[in-house]
């Protein structure tokens, strides 16, 4: 628009109904509304409370908007949401009352505010701006960062500024103290727990409850294809074609993406063996907890684990930790004869390592440290 240089824009978090996604911005339609545009009333307040509970804050990430910036007044990047422009007056004209400048504008209630309060106190630097508030509630930016396991897990916290230097845990104002615990179990390889815990804090699969909520105004629903359906490519993607040849650079995380975009365009005969192979991806990705729901996946096409799939799933029960589990599938595939040639000799041999693995734990002669570093 004339005369704005940069405009922050709302941002509202996205609400996943699955831990698991292949493109969470077509998956992902409901997002917590953010904090400046939460009705002030009982109802918005009962269903506001229930995700504090499950958060211990109320966004994951930041609530203080996202910047889109003119390129040809922007002087340098101040941070991930912020630009320095020039002019920040626009020529021949005063501040506003509120002590907001005339090119920077804004519709985050919150930032503004904050911005308003620290003019009044005297604590902005002479070369500090308010922004100049504008009211649209339409304008909002789609924050699909806590949409599935995947990355979540993957997001190098610390970098981000969530854990400090000196390795104690530490939580920004925007999340609150079930981060804290998700950090700790990710800084210690606990993927299962920390896949149960993600669940439980970001994923809610419930209708009636986001029903509630989003009649409440604490959700809002947003469709980004509503008025314009996104084009589709002019050429088919070959994404089979490119999971393989990811795997053989050795991307393993990149071919189980492009494996689950397969899985997307296939008839239910294939999905057994392309859900396999990107469940394989999944696990030399350091991706077992989602390997487990691409073998789910897998076996809801056949309605049964085939030989190669109860091979595959026992060794994400090792990977996990959980040996017992590997332990008594394994052994119901061996006892089932369902493996042939190497397959068995593959149950075998990780049977024989499972039981060492628990008898290991189970010696009451293991040294602690032994038994500590064992434990999943």
């Amino acid at each position: 628009a004339r005369g704005c240089t940069m405009y922050t824009l709302n941002n509202v978090e996205g609400v996943p109904q699955s831990a698991d996604s292949t493109d969470v911005l077509r998956s992902v339609r409901v997002f917590r509304q953010n904090m400046g545009l939460v009705p002030r009333n009982p109802k918005a307040g009962a269903a506001f409370f229930s995700w504090q509970l499950r958060l211990g804050g109320w966004f994951i990430s930041y609530e203080n908007g996202k910047s889109a910036v003119s390129v040809k007044h922007a002087v340098r990047c101040l941070s991930v949401c912020m630009w320095e422009v020039r002019p920040q007056i626009e020529p021949c004209k005063a501040r506003a009352p509120d002590g907001s400048t005339c090119t920077w504008y804004t519709n985050n209630h919150l930032l503004w505010e904050a911005a308003v309060g620290r003019k009044k106190e005297g604590r902005l630097a002479e070369e500090e701006e308010v922004p100049r508030l504008h009211e649209s509630r339409d304008a909002l930016l789609l924050h699909f960062c806590v949409c599935d396991f995947a990355s979540f897990w993957r997001k190098r916290w610390t970098q981000l500024g969530y854990l400090s230097a000196s390795d104690q845990f530490r939580v920004r104002a925007s999340s609150g103290a079930m981060m804290s615990r998700f950090y700790r179990l990710q800084r210690e390889g606990r993927q299962a727990d920390a896949r149960e815990l993600y669940e439980l804090m970001c994923v809610c699969e419930n209708d009636e409850v986001l029903g509630r909520h989003l009649d409440a105004g604490v959700l809002l629903r947003c469709d980004p294809e509503g008025r314009h359906k996104w084009p589709p490519s002019r050429r088919p993607v070959r994404y089979a074609r490119l999971a393989e040849e990811a795997e053989v650079r050795g991307a393993h995380f990149d071919a189980w993406l492009l494996w689950g975009k397969a899985c997307e365009d296939t008839g239910r005969s294939s999905a057994v063996a392309l859900h396999r192979r990107r469940a394989a991806c999944a696990l030399a990705a350091g991706l077992a907890a989602s390997a487990l729901a691409d073998l789910d996946a897998a076996r809801s096409a056949t309605g049964h684990d085939v030989p190669s799939v109860s091979l595959l799933r026992s060794q994400v029960l090792e990977s996990l930790g959980h040996n017992s589990q590997a332990m008594e599938l394994v052994q119901q595939a061996l006892d089932g004869g369902v493996g042939v040639g190497d397959e068995t000799a593959q149950l075998r041999s990780l049977l024989d390592r499972l039981r060492q693995g628990v008898s290991v734990r189970a010696s009451p002669s293991t040294p602690a440290s032994h038994w500590h570093a064992k434990l999943p």
